[in-house]
């Protein structure tokens, strides 16, 4: 009997590697996009007690069926703020979804005004803020190629990424063998993910976040230039105020202030270094 166990775990465990492998890398992708935390049996972990549910409306059907389920693990949840963005016929559907699971309506709270990721993203932290639950746990849904996108742009709002769980996995959905989840859509949205970008995100959120970048590079300058003067300068500490460089590299690597100007005082800084010592 033992002989048979462990045969079957062996077995198990091929069958789970065989699947690993032969995944399309379009099934790899939607589930990098999905962002969902799983246990080793590959099922979604979501926290016994969020303070909040936040609903990204898809016309997708995996959405509402996720959004049973959850409700079905766990009728207590029906006590939870509800936040839903989306088109007005999405919200009216995970709506009724709602009402089926018994929530009450003074807990749910809409917005069918918001044209994009972002601007869904910025209407939900709102509401959690003004609720004094941001800076708790909620369950995140939404279909999964969109998932990731959706957490950036919440993050970027002032949610935790700790703090956000995405409720449906890649394996909820037919990736493959669904022909509307194009392959041009996932591509764009897995290009997304990997430039921290979101439909609706503004020009200048783009650009704010390629100065982090930017300041990097400016800043591993800034080091190799030092490096070479620490020696020389060692009996002129006294009369540099090597506090307030590092003070301004510090700045610099937060962002606190406009970083072009921070830059160009650093590198003041530097150059009135380098004419002491020549």
């Amino acid at each position: 009997a033992a002989s048979a166990l462990a045969a079957a775990g062996v077995a198990r465990r091929l069958s789970d590697l065989e699947a690993r492998v032969l995944r399309s890398d379009k099934s790899r992708r939607v589930e990098a996009l999905a962002a969902c935390r799983c246990d080793a049996g590959g099922g979604v972990v979501l926290p016994r007690d969020p303070a909040a549910i936040v609903i990204f409306g898809s016309p997708r059907s995996e959405v509402l069926l996720c959004l049973q389920e959850l409700y079905q693990k766990d009728p207590s949840w029906k006590n939870k703020y509800v936040i839903i963005t989306g088109t007005e016929a999405e919200v009216k559907d995970i709506c009724r979804a709602l009402e089926t699971s018994q929530v009450k309506a003074d807990l749910i709270f809409r917005d069918t005004s918001a044209k994009s990721t972002d601007e869904g993203a910025r209407f939900a932290v709102k509401k959690l803020q003004d609720l004094g639950l941001s800076d708790q746990d909620v369950v995140f849904l939404t279909f999964p190629v969109i998932a990731r996108s959706g957490i950036d742009a919440l993050v970027h709002y002032g949610l935790s990424e700790g703090k956000v769980h995405a409720a449906l996995a890649a394996q909820g959905v037919d990736v493959d063998g669904d022909g509307s989840i194009e392959d041009a859509w996932v591509d764009s949205m897995y290009k997304m993910m990997q430039n921290k970008e979101w439909p609706g995100k503004a020009p200048e959120q783009k650009k704010q976040s390629g100065m982090e970048e930017e300041a990097a590079l400016m800043l591993r300058g800034v080091a190799q230039r030092l490096n070479a003067l620490e020696d020389r300068m060692a009996s002129m500490m006294e009369g540099v105020a090597k506090e307030e460089v590092v003070g301004l590299m510090q700045r610099v690597v937060r962002r606190d202030s406009g970083c072009s100007e921070l830059q160009c005082q650093l590198q003041d800084k530097i150059s009135t270094m380098e004419e002491l010592l020549r």
